[in-house]
């Protein structure tokens, strides 16, 4: 991605997620817990405990709803 198109500010709606993306995950449970992540090459995200996501090809907002549904998911599945 073109550095100087990153210091504009980012629509959630219209970036497109790639690999090399770096992105922050926050878990707010008893503890706030804030994940540093990297869109590997292949286009998925590793969230510890959680596993791989695809986020290629997705915006950022598409991600975000996704992520927001499969991480209560897998932690429910392990209470």
């Amino acid at each position: 991605k073109d550095v100087a198109s990153l210091e504009n500010a980012i629509s959630p709606d219209k970036y497109i997620l790639g690999p090399g993306d770096e992105l922050g995950i926050s878990i707010i449970m008893g503890e706030n817990l804030t994940l540093p992540t990297k869109v590997t090459p292949t286009g998925d995200l590793f969230i510890p405990s959680v596993g791989l996501v695809n986020v290629s090809g997705q915006t950022l907002d598409e991600a975000r709803k996704k992520i927001t549904v499969i991480i209560p998911a897998i932690i429910l599945m392990g209470e």
